[in-house]
């Protein structure tokens, strides 16, 4: 059996300038993308591969800067825990220092009191020793005045019983009191 098959086909319709210039830019359009397209896949290619170059050094910068950060955290790890144990250490100096001012300054707070009281002390003793000191010299100017006049009444009884005045003046004339010896008492 044999089978006819028919084709038809269309006749071309007619083409005007419009139509031309469509079929024209149509052509130039995929001249340029099959273009861009062989320029740009290379250029995207070359892109990846720069990626990929790019990547892997990355990956042995840190490989070989690795073990430098590690080396760096734990300096900066120690650097730290030297800092905390410098401000305890301060800290506890400050409050030592502390301490001792405010020992300091009981001391010589208490100190300056005993130094007033002792102070307060020696003005009483002062006192009490020019006291003692004015008594005394009153004590020995009253002796010493007993005793010259004590001296000048015997000399002056003396003359009296001789009849002599040795100045020729009399005690009572010379301005000095008359000492009159003491009465033995009777008991």
């Amino acid at each position: 059996m044999l089978l006819f098959t028919a084709f038809s086909q269309l006749a071309p319709a007619s083409r005007d300038w419009f139509d031309t210039i469509v079929g024209v830019a149509s052509a130039l359009n995929s001249l340029v993308l099959l273009a861009l397209v062989l320029v740009l896949v290379p250029a995207v290619w070359s892109f990846t591969q720069s990626l990929r170059q790019l990547r892997a050094l990355l990956d042995r910068v840190y490989d070989d800067l690795k073990p430098l950060t590690n080396h760096a955290n734990r300096i900066a790890a120690n650097v730290d825990e030297i800092t905390d144990s410098v401000r305890t250490e301060v800290t506890q100096m400050v409050q030592a220092v502390s301490k001792a001012n405010q020992g300091i300054n009981r001391a010589i707070a208490s100190t300056e009191r005993r130094l007033q009281e002792f102070g307060a002390l020696v003005d009483v003793a002062q006192e009490e020793v020019e006291r003692a000191f004015v008594s005394t010299a009153a004590a020995v100017e009253g002796v010493k005045a007993g005793a010259k006049a004590a001296t000048s009444a015997e000399d002056d009884e003396a003359d009296d019983l001789h009849g002599d005045d040795r100045d020729g003046v009399r005690a009572e004339q010379k301005g000095h009191p008359r000492v009159r010896a003491r009465r033995k008492r009777r008991d």
